[in-house]
């Protein structure tokens, strides 16, 4: 299915070759590429939840995430790479948490808690307020977090 996403231009070549290197491969595999390559990986996972809508697809890749993430929690700082601060890498997670499948609310849900517990500090000279990301929502409290639900 991917290349059909790339002949309709939803994901680039680039990406697609990503995806290939990724895909249905072993852990170790999986993290060496994030090792190499991780904010690239991040960008266009990122994508494709912001791209593709059909329900297989993204509930593939939140899984990939997911996968990702629990494998090692602090991978999860790759969302906050500076290469990506033009991204908003909440967005797609906050709107897939309104989704009626609970799978998709479920990994959604957790994805972003592992994103925003990896927000860099303020010591580090990056406002966390989601500004790190590029988001272009602010979110500061958690009252803020749950009343955006």
């Amino acid at each position: 299915p991917w290349e059909t996403y790339m002949t309709t231009k939803l994901i680039s070549a680039t990406g697609l070759q990503h995806l290939r290197r990724y895909d249905k491969k072993p852990e170790s595999a999986r993290a060496q590429l994030l090792d190499e390559d991780g904010p690239a990986y991040v960008h266009l996972f990122v994508s494709i939840l912001r791209d593709i809508f059909k329900e297989e697809t993204v509930e593939y890749v939140l899984a990939l995430i997911y996968e990702m993430l629990s494998e090692n929690p602090t991978r999860a700082r790759l969302f906050h790479d500076k290469s990506l601060a033009h991204e908003d890498t909440y967005e797609p997670f906050l709107r897939l948490l309104w989704k009626g499948n609970w799978f998709i609310q479920e990994k959604s849900c957790k994805i972003l808690a592992w994103i925003i517990r990896a927000r860099p500090k303020s010591g580090d000279g990056v406002i966390a307020n989601g500004e790190a990301s590029g988001s272009k929502k602010q979110i500061t409290t958690l009252h803020d977090v749950l009343k955006g639900l």
